[in-house]
């Protein structure tokens, strides 16, 4: 008899002890439903991947959690926005989606069910008082809070692995191809051209179930914007803009970008967003700004943690989805065809020149014969100015006032009478150009063949500054240096130069032609630096020579 107690006694304490372990897993949602270990796998070698999450209070900061591919435990509470990194490719933050349905909330359920049959169970089955107390209990109170406690696990789970998207290579610029600068990004958004899409959350926009749309904004036309400066600190970091600081860059391997942005769109999906813009972009000759392609591209930002974007968030997203932009642009075929540098060309078209040879019977020996022998040019842009270097019509001026062999350009002489040139040679390599009119009456140019004089010598520039009505203007100063540029020497002087003097002369004393003006730096409290040709290379960068 009192060992069928003892094994009653024992019996009972088993099932209290089981009761309560089970009383455990109605929460299973929650214990095994909380956290997934997932392989994150990178499409780029070598990576670096870091995890930040969504809390309370708010996106947590990034966390390294490896290379390449790595499991890593997710909270299947939270959000995860993953950001992947390696040196010369752009970085890309990529949000994860919760997909795998939680099943262990089913357990939950069929626990809880369980403990609500057990506790019936428990007072139908006859047992004594204590035994029925010791199971119907814990069963009654786990059966009902297990209906309350499991709700709270996650409904949705994170997958087993995550294929993320591969980074894309940042731009570099080849050896052979032609430095880059911005120099206009323009905005032209019509009314109403600011749009804004609505997502409850970022599932939704995954399965394309859009709240709401809306347009507002008025009218924007701005010829040039802040992202000018934003644009050109990319092309210096791929390498496209000339770092060195030279004071006088090689302009003929360099091309002119622009780029319209035409519209912008912000999709709003839960606490995320990016935005999207429409650009057009197009690719410029540094000279005549004649346009060689042009491209409507559409590009769009990183996400960022964020359902209202604060003004700096809508600048850095802009920012991000115009350099998205670029790089799409760089890497289209036709605009690689004309980044390729123009130097083998050039080499190719120079070394089949023959010798253009000159005749001038009396060369001029005043500053007031000089007067007469500086003309004014006009193209389409404006104007600039030139040197006449043979009563037979030869005129020597900038390859950037003439512009190519097909530019139409006008001359305007001193003496108030005109006449249509003839672009017969450019060297845009020298910016220069030799242009040719009818024969005229006027005492021209000695080109000087000595190298470039020495400092302190005292020079003379006549021009034409700022207006055609300033034609023929004579400034005096000296020679304050000399600046070796890419193997090419360059004559600093501290005469007034301004941008209409450009292919203008700069004389000695003797009226001999010594430069041609082509250069003036430009800047806050900065004054008298210009920059002139040595007259000595129009012989070798026009082939150019004097009949005998």
């Amino acid at each position: 008899m009192e060992d069928s107690n003892k094994k009653t006694v024992k019996t009972r304490h088993s099932i209290i002890v089981s009761a309560l372990i089970l009383a455990l897993l109605p929460g299973c949602a929650l214990i095994f439903g909380g956290r997934t270990n997932s392989l994150l796998r990178s499409a780029t070698p070598h990576s670096r991947i870091s995890a930040a999450s969504m809390g309370e209070d708010g996106y947590s900061d990034y966390v390294n959690i490896g290379t390449d591919s790595i499991t890593y435990k997710l909270k299947n509470m939270r959000d995860y926005t993953i950001r992947q990194e390696l040196d010369g490719y752009k970085t890309q933050y990529t949000p994860l989606l919760q997909t795998r349905y939680n099943y262990f909330r089913l357990l939950g359920y069929a626990l809880a069910l369980g403990f609500d049959a057990l506790f019936i169970s428990s007072a139908n089955a006859g047992w004594d008082d204590e035994t029925a107390m010791g199971v119907g209990i814990p069963s009654f109170f786990m059966g009902v809070g297990g209906w309350w406690l499991f709700p709270y696990g996650p409904k949705k789970m994170y997958e087993k692995h995550y294929d993320l998207p591969p980074l894309t290579l940042l731009p570099k610029k080849k050896d052979y191809e032609k430095n880059l600068f911005i120099d206009q990004a323009a905005i032209d958004i019509q009314e109403h051209g600011i749009q804004r899409d609505y997502y409850n959350s970022y599932k939704d926009y995954k399965k394309g179930i859009k709240f709401f749309t809306k347009n507002f904004g008025d009218k924007m036309d701005y010829e040039n914007s802040i992202f000018a400066k934003d644009l050109n600190k990319l092309l210096v970091k791929y390498e496209y803009c000339d770092t060195t600081k030279k004071l006088l860059a090689n302009t003929f391997n360099s091309l002119r970008l622009r780029t319209t942005i035409t519209g912008i769109k912000t999709t709003i999906a839960g606490n995320m967003s990016f935005l999207e813009l429409t650009t057009t972009w197009s690719l410029h000759d540094y000279f005549d700004k004649s346009e060689k392609v042009t491209r409507d591209i559409t590009s769009r930002s990183n996400w960022i943690s964020s359902s209202l974007p604060s003004d700096k968030d809508f600048k850095d997203l802009m920012e991000d989805a115009l350099e998205n932009a670029l790089i799409s642009f760089l890497a289209d075929e036709e605009v690689k065809k004309n980044l390729k540098s123009g130097m083998k060309e050039y080499y190719e078209t120079t070394s089949k020149w023959d010798t253009t040879f000159i005749a001038t019977a009396e060369t001029l020996t005043t500053i007031t014969d000089a007067v007469k022998a500086v003309v004014i040019i006009k193209n389409k842009d404006g104007h600039g100015s030139g040197c006449l270097i043979s009563e037979e019509g030869w005129i020597i001026t900038n390859y950037h006032v003439s512009g190519d062999s097909l530019s139409k350009v006008e001359v305007l002489f001193e003496d108030g009478t005109k006449d249509s040139a003839t672009v017969v040679r450019i060297n845009p390599l020298y910016d220069l150009a030799l242009l040719k009119v009818k024969p005229v009456k006027i005492k021209p140019f000695k080109i000087s063949d000595a190298k470039v004089s020495d400092v302190g010598t005292t020079v003379y520039a006549i021009g034409t500054p700022t207006d055609i009505e300033l034609g023929q203007t004579v400034s005096k100063g000296i020679i304050s240096g000399k600046r070796k540029v890419e193997d090419k020497i360059y004559i600093q002087t501290d005469v007034s130069i301004n941008s209409g003097s450009s292919g203008g002369a700069l004389i000695n004393e003797n009226g001999v032609l010594i430069g041609i003006v082509n250069a003036k730096i430009v800047g806050f409290g900065v004054e008298g630096i210009g920059f002139a040709i040595p007259a000595n290379y129009i012989r070798e960068a026009l082939k150019v020579g004097y009949k005998k």
